[in-house]
């Protein structure tokens, strides 16, 4: 009987022992990725990442033939720009309200002298605000903010959406066919939705060279309501701006440390010409203030400058 009760005890305690080495403590890693020899040469056509991993200083090095857990981040967007969502809360955050607050918020993927940019606009009441800003950066390229006097504060205006309305692409096709150019021989064209005197409308601008178009089209019923074009002897091509030896955000700065205060990205800049030169027309509202000035895009030099 004694012998077979230390048997049976002895069993028990084998058992335990070979349950203790069997279990893998709370934190050892998963397996869940082979780990090759060095010694062996993968397949051609294997492809390989980086793997960064933690060791414990305690705990040997894994060995040819086992494995290891990876997690592998994504990016979130493989295209290298900020996202919609990132641009509306920039331009919110900058103009200080919630999307709750807005009406007629509207983003849209552009191009400006070559940078690509998104432009947001929107209501609070009836006024109106409008940022271009930088894809890569998230940087606020121009902003705008004016009161509509034609803009009822209760409703401000949204494009139209009922089935007989014009688009904007319908819209900028309408300006383009009244001038007799294709959009490819165009410069900085821009549609914005809009409503004067209680009409619902597209402004649509661009430029041809140095001749300036401007339209006004009704958004319900496709008539042009207004047609202008002018040579414009101010105007500076995108071709010519990519050589002013002062950038546009080399102006914003030069402006903004004029102004104690402000910042580069809410400088707005325009880049035209004067007697033959090349200019930055520079504008900064700051709290009450506004701020307008001239800034010579060859030598940084501020030409003018006028406080309101």
């Amino acid at each position: 009987m004694k012998k077979t009760i230390a048997l049976l005890a002895a069993a028990l305690g084998l058992s335990a022992l070979l349950l203790t080495a069997c279990t893998a403590p709370a934190d050892s890693a998963q397996v869940s990725q082979p780990i090759a020899s060095p010694t062996v040469n993968a397949p051609v056509d294997t492809k390989s990442s980086t793997v960064v991993s933690s060791q414990d200083p305690d705990q040997a090095l894994p060995t040819p033939g086992a494995s290891v857990s990876i997690n592998t981040p994504q990016p979130t967007d493989v295209s290298g720009r900020i996202t919609e969502e990132d641009a509306k809360e920039i331009a919110l955050t900058h103009a200080g309200v919630s999307e709750s607050d807005t009406t007629a918020l509207r983003i849209k993927l552009d191009y400006d002298d070559g940078v690509e940019e998104y432009e947001v606009s929107f209501y609070v009441g009836n006024r109106e605000y409008d940022y271009d800003i930088d894809t890569k950066t998230g940087t606020i390229r121009s902003f705008d903010s004016e009161i509509e006097d034609d803009i009822p504060v209760a409703s401000a205006p949204a494009a139209p959406a009922s089935s007989g309305s014009v688009s904007e692409d319908e819209a900028k096709q309408i300006a383009l066919t009244h001038a007799g150019v294709s959009e490819s021989e165009t410069e900085r064209l821009r549609v914005k939705f809009e409503r004067d005197d209680g009409v619902d409308q597209y402004e649509v601008t661009f430029h041809v060279g140095a001749m300036e178009y401007d339209y006004e089209i009704n958004a319900n019923t496709g008539k042009i309501l207004k047609s202008e074009s002018e040579y414009d002897d101010d105007y500076v091509s995108p071709t010519e701006a990519s050589g002013a030896a002062v950038s546009e955000d080399e102006a914003r700065s030069i402006f903004a440390a004029q102004v104690e205060g402000a910042s580069a990205s809410d400088v707005r800049v325009k880049l035209e010409r004067d007697d033959g030169r090349m200019i930055y027309e520079c504008k900064l509202i700051l709290g009450s203030t506004e701020y307008e000035g001239e800034i010579d895009a060859a030598t940084g030099k501020i030409l003018d400058w006028d406080v309101d």
